[in-house]
């Protein structure tokens, strides 16, 4: 569990990833979708759209957190 402390929660987001399990819930059979972050397995529910929408969201913003800010850029050419 170490790795959640730090800044290896930043690399668990960029490479996280959605994984499928067949289930039978109370909708039914079907797939069951998570979240596998690192060593965690998250449910997120039976819908493959929102699995996909939510998994593009936490890339995108853990990307946009590894590139360097548009401020400290400006204040290295003054």
């Amino acid at each position: 569990m170490s790795e959640w402390h730090g800044s290896n929660i930043q690399g668990f987001l960029l490479t996280c990833e959605i994984v499928e399990e067949q289930r039978f819930t109370e909708v039914g059979p079907g797939p069951w979708y998570f979240l596998k972050l690192g060593p965690k397995i998250i449910p997120l529910g039976h819908d493959r759209q929102f699995a996909d929408l939510f998994l593009h969201a936490l890339r995108r913003n853990a990307a946009a957190f590894e590139r360097p800010t548009l401020i400290s850029e400006d204040s290295d050419r003054a």
